[in-house]
């Protein structure tokens, strides 16, 4: 599907044509791990091993290439860099068809 190519994991947000408007609407989930890595000055691997996720499954969610997210993974990443708002974690972008 094409709404796959610029990160790894959509969420269908509403379709318009439903509603009689010409355009559908989405919205793309994205992770913001990479940039939160630089900020706090965590590597991978330290993270890998204070959230106890693979290394390999963290490299996919930093690169984008991960389908699913676990919410388990989003937790323990979350509690590894003492984040309590979710939006520091993911956001949610538009697309308009």
């Amino acid at each position: 599907m094409e709404w796959y190519r610029k990160t790894f994991c959509t969420v269908p947000f509403q379709n318009k044509k439903r509603l009689g408007a010409s355009k559908a609407m989405r919205r793309l989930a994205v992770i913001k791990l990479k940039e939160l890595l630089l900020e706090k000055g965590i590597t991978i691997r330290k993270l890998s091993r204070l959230s106890d996720i693979r290394p390999a499954a963290l490299c996919e969610l930093i690169n984008q290439k991960r389908i699913n997210v676990h919410l388990h993974h989003l937790t323990r990443i979350a509690d590894a860099l003492d984040i309590d708002d979710m939006n520091q974690i993911i956001t949610f972008e538009k697309i308009e068809d």
